[in-house]
């Protein structure tokens, strides 16, 4: 558990723009960034798809994304992450589609903008990885690469999570 007071403060003396679920802080020195999830601004179904999420995540794009600790603050429980800082731009559209193209991803509507995507995994089939919009991908300075920053996962229930995460070896 974080002293709620201790993460604010950090926050506040090291924030950076966040999106419309995370407070975003940069570390420097560890070239890091933290991020606060406050769990009712989640955008995903469930706590347990946020943070199974994190993993797939890790295992799709080799991210390198950490559980840092969680704190309640009026009642509410937050969670902190941390994954590496990549310096780089939002790509527009057609320069994120065509660089996850290249990356090995399938756009699951090709002539849409919808922003889905779909690995193939043998034995598994597709797993689909939703919300990948301009704002959740940079274009990585150094790797000249488009890097998922805030990638969720779809299934169709908690069993085929489970199910994928056990394929995986993500999941015990």
């Amino acid at each position: 558990m974080m002293d709620p007071d201790k993460v604010d403060v950090l926050f506040k003396q090291k924030q950076i723009k966040g999106g419309s679920e995370h407070l975003v802080a940069l570390l420097p020195g560890e070239e890091r960034v933290l991020k606060d999830l406050n769990v009712r601004l989640k955008a995903t179904e469930s706590t347990f798809d946020y943070l199974t999420d994190l993993a797939l995540s890790n295992y799709f794009f080799d991210d390198d994304i950490r559980l840092e600790g969680l704190y309640v603050e009026d009642g509410v429980l937050h969670i902190v992450t941390s994954q590496p800082f990549i310096s780089g731009i939002h790509p527009d559209w057609d320069l994120l589609k065509s660089g996850m193209l290249e990356r090995g991803f399938k756009h699951e509507n090709p002539n849409s903008r919808i922003p889905t995507f779909c690995a193939w995994v043998a034995g598994l089939g597709e797993v689909s990885i939703i919300d990948l919009h301009e704002n959740n991908v940079v274009l990585g300075k150094v790797s000249q690469a488009v890097e998922p920053i805030d990638a969720h996962f779809y299934f169709d229930s908690v069993f085929e999570r489970i199910a994928a995460l056990r394929h995986l070896r993500l999941l015990d």
